[in-house]
């Protein structure tokens, strides 16, 4: 029988409790949720690991397939799973318990719920132009370093017709690829995103980025024009079939986005923003952010990047 006292970890992991907590977490991610179910029967400490959100997040994104969030990541894995019905009420009611702190799960949760109002920004240093000459463009930024763009969208449809509403009216049937660090291929009804979207509390949260809408929704192409300093089309020499990806369609909520990176495409694109901020961060070439490790191939140069969540570089 486990102490309910000061220390609930050390009589409840035994042995185990060596380990950080960080490397406990990874271990039981390794387990299949049938394990996971087990484990979480074992004492007390291991209940609360094996119901952590982002593990299940973790199970879920291995699986793959079409999503249907169901309110949290436990329950979402499961009903993909067929291992509880839809009627299944997992989490009747929060279980405490005294004597067990975790500051690795607890920056884990604060990063999961802290919004981003509460962050102070300024304007950054990039510079900001309006109604540039095509020539004046492609003399001092092109290829040179990034610049803010001002007034090439305000005549667009999409300006008033792509409220969150108005999208969810028009498509909410419509699949959309869904960006996450899985290789596994995600899948939502855009009406089911914008269910998840205000109802998830993840550190990393799951962001349509899809570079098919033109085929999947034909009709938003008639909804924005390519400005008229990004009118030369250098894959216009292809066939379409063979084109790369080269246009998207970006929703997400706060805390979602790309972290370091460097684009695996080398891309050269321009970016519109309608509706709330991104936040850019540019490290010039040769240069690596804290806390991120850059490994190239000795064979193709191909780059490959372990980095945190952007929020665990800060908190």
């Amino acid at each position: 029988m486990e102490s309910a006292g000061n220390d609930r970890r050390g009589a409840a992991l035994g042995g185990l409790a060596v380990l950080p907590d960080e490397l406990l977490c990874a271990i039981v991610d390794l387990l299949q949720p049938t394990d996971i179910g087990r484990l979480a029967c074992v004492s007390s400490v291991m209940y609360i690991l094996c119901n952590e959100e982002p593990l299940w997040m973790s199970k879920y994104l291995f699986v793959g397939g079409h999503f249907e969030y169901k309110g949290s990541w436990k329950k979402t894995t499961l009903s993909r799973l067929n291992l509880c019905s839809e009627k299944s009420e997992l989490e009747q009611k929060a279980r405490h318990f005294d004597g067990f702190n975790s500051l690795y799960l607890y920056r884990r949760w604060y990063r999961c719920f802290t919004t981003l109002s509460s962050y102070s920004f300024d304007n950054g240093h990039v510079e900001r132009k309006d109604d540039l000459s095509l020539d004046h463009f492609r003399s001092q930024y092109d290829g040179k370093g990034p610049v803010l763009l001002g007034k090439l969208a305000e005549s667009w449809p999409a300006r008033t017709k792509w409220s969150m509403q108005q999208l969810v009216h028009d498509y909410g049937e419509v699949t959309f690829r869904i960006s996450q660090r899985s290789p596994k291929k995600i899948i939502m009804k855009l009406k089911d995103y914008v269910s998840y979207m205000e109802l998830q509390h993840d550190e990393d949260p799951l962001y349509i980025f899809d570079d098919k809408f033109g085929e999947s929704a034909p009709a938003l192409l008639e909804d924005y024009r390519v400005p008229h300093l990004f009118q030369e089309d250098l894959f216009d020499v292809l066939d379409y079939e063979q084109r790369p990806a080269f246009r998207w369609f970006i929703i997400g909520p706060e805390r979602s986005g790309a972290s370091w990176h460097v684009d695996p495409g080398l891309t050269s694109a321009w970016n519109t923003l309608l509706c709330g901020r991104k936040r850019w961060a540019l490290y010039p070439p040769g240069r690596v952010p804290g806390g991120v490790t850059v490994h190239v191939s000795a064979e193709d140069g191909d780059v490959d990047i372990d980095t945190p969540t952007s929020f665990a570089v800060v908190a």
